[in-house]
């Protein structure tokens, strides 16, 4: 199962308790970071690795943070683009 696919089968909103729903920047950031080569072994492995006890609570906390970052990036250059066309 993709991490995409199980986001949207398992997690949900807490305040309205639909499905969750991810932006597209999320989608492509996810489809990238776990992308699979021709013999089935991940391009970017450092996405699944091991550490010690007191370490695994900074991995989630810097993928949300890469996500975070490259979202706010797309959003600032729409505002961007937004502006300078309405000027």
């Amino acid at each position: 199962m993709k991490p995409i696919d199980w986001i949207n089968s398992t997690l949900r909103n807490p305040e309205t308790g639909e499905p969750f729903e991810l932006l597209l920047c999320e989608i492509a950031f996810l489809d990238r970071c776990f992308e699979l080569d021709d013999e089935g072994r991940a391009v970017y492995p450092e996405q699944t690795y091991s550490a010690p006890m007191n370490s695994l609570a900074f991995a989630p906390f810097a993928v949300l943070w890469i996500i975070f970052a490259c979202c706010w990036r797309a959003r600032i250059r729409a505002l961007r683009a937004f502006l300078s066309s309405s000027s």
